[in-house]
Parts: structure tokens; C-alpha cells; sequence
């Protein structure tokens, strides 16, 4: 069963309450809101624009950016992958060297942004705010800055 609680709480309380009477097992789940899309459209405009500064492409980019920021613990990573291998692979993926095979195994070391909330990509997005800023010498702007229109008019 799924509840909205800002629309069914009273609903939810009183099911909860005959589970809880009848001594049911029951596992509770929070959803949280996925990405927005106006989060994924700046990302990819982001990539669009470190893809022009920096010559790699934004699909590279994209991958990069996952494997650097979305990063999978390394007990799940070494499960899959041989330790030693994994080593290799995360120092290009600490330096954010592209290598080959890197979109081959990027679903085992990292998360997809399609899988984290809208709280996790905008800290992601952050990260990769940050990121451009000290290694392209980019001033990627947000759709809350005043200048984004202008910005976004000048980077297309």
C-alpha cells in the first residue's frame, strides 16, 4: 500500500494502527523526490559548456563526473571488481582521466544520477560547480542566479 501523507495521513495512521493490531510485519519506505528536471537540464547544459573549455566530450563528462562524485563504496566496488584493478581505475577516476573502458564499468563503480534524490544532485551538481571553477577556470551559473539569462544567452 502507498500513502501520500500530505493528502492521506489520516488514512495511513489508521491502516498503520489495524497492522499494528494484528501484530503485522510491514516495512515502511520513504520516496524522495528524484532530480527535477530543470536539475538534469542545467546539468547537461553545464557538460555543454565544460565540454567547449575543456575539448573532452560531455558524454565523457558525464561519466567522469559519476565516477568521481557518485562514487560506489569500495567493499561494493571490490566485490565486483579485483581490488588491485580497482586501484588502477580510481587513481584515473581521482584525476579525472578519461580511460577506455570507463563507460563499461561505470554502472558497477557508481551511482546513475537517475538513482539519487533531488538533495543528492544538487550536492552533486555543487561538486561539479566546484570542479569547473578550479579546473577550467569556469563560473558556472544556477537558474537562481540574477545573470543566468544573460550568461545562458552568451554560453549558447
Amino acid at each position: 500500500m502507498k500513502y501520500n501523507l500530505k493528502t492521506q495521513a489520516a488514512q495511513a495512521i489508521e491502516k498503520l494502527n489495524e497492522l499494528i493490531e494484528k501484530q503485522a510485519k510491514i516495512e515502511i519506505i520513504e520516496k524522495k523526490p528524484r532530480r527535477t528536471l530543470d536539475q538534469n537540464s542545467l546539468y547537461w547544459l553545464w557538460l555543454t559548456v565544460i565540454e567547449a573549455e575543456s575539448g573532452l566530450e560531455k558524454e565523457t563528462l558525464h561519466l567522469l563526473y559519476r565516477a568521481k562524485y557518485l562514487k560506489r563504496e569500495d567493499s561494493y566496488i571490490t566485490k565486483i571488481i579485483y581490488p588491485e584493478l580497482w586501484e588502477k581505475i580510481r587513481t584515473k577516476v581521482d584525476g579525472f582521466y578519461p580511460f577506455d573502458g570507463l563507460n563499461q564499468i561505470i554502472d558497477v563503480i557508481s551511482f546513475s544520477t537517475a538513482e539519487i534524490d533531488s538533495k543528492q544532485f544538487t550536492d552533486y551538481l555543487n561538486k561539479i560547480q566546484d570542479h569547473a571553477a578550479q579546473n577550467f577556470g569556469l563560473h558556472l551559473k544556477t537558474l537562481d542566479d540574477e545573470a543566468f539569462e544573460a550568461w545562458y544567452t552568451e554560453v549558447m
